[in-house]
């Protein structure tokens, strides 16, 4: 869930700035007659199908009897006769052919049975970032023509395509993109818009920003246009074969058909490997089919193609936390923040760097992150969530309520904030208001399984555990078929003492999935504490062999060998449960409690000193880990360093009272 939370997350904001960009500001005839823009009405046209069709985008004179347009709007119109029609006139031409076209650029030069009035092409490279321009062309069905007003908001600097501020239709992919003495500076490039959540959820990691592709490169086109061939010929050529895969893998992917979406796909890169578009939509399709690995090479090849958007960055980081390569995400969001160190949402990539840190048990660096966050965006209440999250992994539960407190406030009916001020508060051991928060969750979302599991787990821990298996089957009635909700009602089986019925809970779960590290590891852990440490062994190699099937180890993969590490030195082989405890470590270099647990394994074979490097660890990674002082009081007890081990003693007690117990 915190992976899913964390592409979420990302959507989420990147969603807040789709909403704030308008769709057409249109120009008043004043401004139009001030600027020159009101000649560009004679010169641009809208591409058509027939007379009676829509438009399918826009086209604009760059010759008497040339037209130039975006790749995509000839893509789908090559299949019938193609028209040029002029609104402001009526007047329309037939399109013999194409003389040039550059689909890296996106740009079709067409040749038209007639003549029309040419606009004057600028220079691109004297573009300004904060420069005012305007979109011009047939943005509605009533092919009206309109001008937008847009900003210049970045320049790529490895091909000078231009990012704006506002955001405008497909029909106006092809339109010019003036300057204020009426010169084209760049053509626009239109996406498609529906504002529905789940097409935006759905479609937005494909956002390109740069949605002009500049006017030198059309002229550089232009000069090479010379014979003229027909569309059916042109349409057999690799590359607009590749592109028409590419179209069609696009439909296949808006329509949720992702295994199809896919085959295009790779149709279009084998006939043109070196469009970067189409591995960010490989990528976006791989990832709904859970294919992460692939997701992350195909991000990693459009970087390749395409390395100063930073755009692609951010995506591969957060595809990244779905693999568990957290520390691969921090390296992606680094790299866009230094690529774009002004990036208008700052707060979401705060987000994500603590997100990150959090998964790799920095939680001192998460709440810094946080915090940055929230000084951002006060009124996010996600972030004080996670800010929550991580001061309760340092045992700082009360500051984990306040920020839970102030998640609330911000959004009342935030249900994961009461479930984690729930979990706090019963740390705390104040069990009946865990119990009254939980309650409130379920008041909100009454349907959720997980909710009445998780209020189980809160009764059990406070010794109701009637009331907890009362909890963990109204769960399962609701969703019989999940094998995670059968896993906690089988730990509260446990918990009662009832070691049979709790392995016969995870059997079924495992029934159900048979290839989940955590059913394995929560097997073992059970098996542990009826004492069949060989059959809890068994269980985690499994679970770790399942793991490694995969080609890489993440972070999160350091709790199974912690927990075979656990079940090793029950056992009594030490030295195996060192091993153990390394590769957690080497995997989460900031787990606390593994360095712990090795210190009382190093204890057990008499390195006191060892023993006392990994307590040293666990208290500069968490200063309120009162059994790191205790334990690490009782080793230099047996080195005789009794008036240190005194400090240690007093520091424990200080910190939690009950520490000896």
């Amino acid at each position: 869930s915190t992976k899913f939370l964390l592409c979420f997350l990302v959507l989420a904001v990147f969603l807040s700035l789709s909403d704030a960009r308008v769709y057409a500001q249109i120009v008043s005839e004043k401004d139009r007659e001030s600027t020159q823009i009101d000649k560009a009405r004679e010169s641009t046209v809208q591409l058509v199908r027939d007379n009676f069709s829509p438009a399918i985008g826009t086209g604009f004179f760059v010759a008497r009897d040339k037209i130039a347009t975006s790749f995509q709007v000839v893509a789908n119109l090559i299949t019938e006769p193609i028209f040029a029609k002029l609104g402001s006139k009526e007047t329309t031409w037939v399109v013999e052919g194409v003389v040039a076209s550059d689909i890296k650029n996106d740009i079709v030069i067409l040749k038209i049975a007639g003549k029309g009035t040419p606009l004057p092409l600028g220079n691109s490279d004297t573009l300004k970032i904060g420069e005012t321009v305007f979109v011009v062309g047939y943005p509605n069905p009533q092919a009206r023509f309109e001008v937008t007003v847009v900003t210049v908001d970045q320049i790529r600097s490895s091909d000078k395509w231009i990012q704006t501020t506002t955001q405008t239709y497909m029909e106006n992919s092809g339109g010019p993109v003036l300057n204020s003495k009426g010169e084209v500076i760049g053509i626009h490039m239109g996406r498609f818009f529906d504002t529905t959540p789940e097409f935006r959820y759905k479609t937005f990691l494909k956002d390109n920003p740069y949605d002009t592709c500049p006017s030198n490169a059309l002229k550089v086109l232009l000069s090479d246009s010379t014979s003229t061939e027909p569309l059916e010929k042109w349409s057999k050529r690799e590359r607009v074969r590749a592109y028409i895969h590419h179209k069609l893998g696009r439909k296949n992917y808006y329509a949720g058909f992702y295994e199809k979406a896919v085959a295009e796909f790779d149709r279009s890169i084998k006939l043109n490997p070196e469009h970067s578009e189409t591995y960010i939509y490989r990528a976006q399709a791989n990832l709904f089919r859970e294919e992460t690995k692939k997701a992350v090479g195909d991000y990693t090849k459009a970087i390749t193609l395409n390395p100063d958007d930073a755009a692609i960055y951010i995506s591969r980081g957060f595809t990244k936390s779905f693999h568990g390569d957290y520390q691969g995400v921090i390296e992606d969001i680094n790299q866009a923040i230094s690529m774009k160190p002004d990036y208008a949402n700052a707060f979401l990539l705060h987000q994500l760097h603590g997100e990150a840190k959090h998964a790799l048990g920095d939680y001192v660096g998460a709440i810094n992150y946080f915090t940055q966050a929230i000084i951002i965006k006060p009124e996010d209440a996600n972030n004080y969530g996670w800010r929550g999250a991580s001061k309760a992994a340092l045992d700082n539960y009360e500051g984990a309520i306040k920020d839970y407190n102030q998640a609330i406030k911000n959004k009342p009916d935030d249900v994961k904030a009461y479930v984690s001020r729930a979990r706090a508060k019963a740390a705390l051991g104040d069990y009946e208001k865990a119990i009254a928060d939980h309650d409130k969750a379920i008041e909100l979302n009454p349907e959720n399984a997980y909710l009445y599991s998780l209020r189980g787990e809160t009764k059990a821990a406070s010794g109701n555990f009637e009331g907890a298996i009362t909890d963990h089957d109204k769960a399962i009635n609701l969703n019989p078929r999940s094998p995670f909700l059968l896993r906690s009602r089988g730990q509260t089986k446990a918990a009662l003492g009832d070691f049979e019925g709790a392995i016969v809970e995870h059997d079924e779960a495992i029934k159900l999935i048979s290839k989940s590290p955590i059913l394995f590891s929560s097997r073992g852990e059970i098996k542990a504490a009826h004492g069949d440490f060989e059959g809890a062994i068994a269980d985690y190699d499994k679970a770790i062999n399942l793991i490694q099937e995969d080609d890489f180890l993440y972070p999160g993969d350091a709790y199974l060998f912690h927990g075979r590490g656990d079940v090793k030195a029950a056992s009594g082989d030490f030295e195996g449960a060192i091993i153990d405890y390394n590769k957690a470590i080497k995997l989460r270099s900031k787990y606390a409690k593994a360095y712990n647990d090795r210190g009382l394994t190093k204890v057990s074979l008499k390195d006191y000193d060892g023993a006392i490097e990994d307590y040293n660890k666990v208290i500069e990674l968490n200063p309120k880990y009162a059994i790191a002082y205790h334990n690490r009081g009782l080793a230099k007890e047996a080195l005789g360093q009794h008036d240190a081990a005194k400090v240690d003693f007093e520091k424990a007690k200080e910190i939690d009272p009950e520490v000896e117990k």
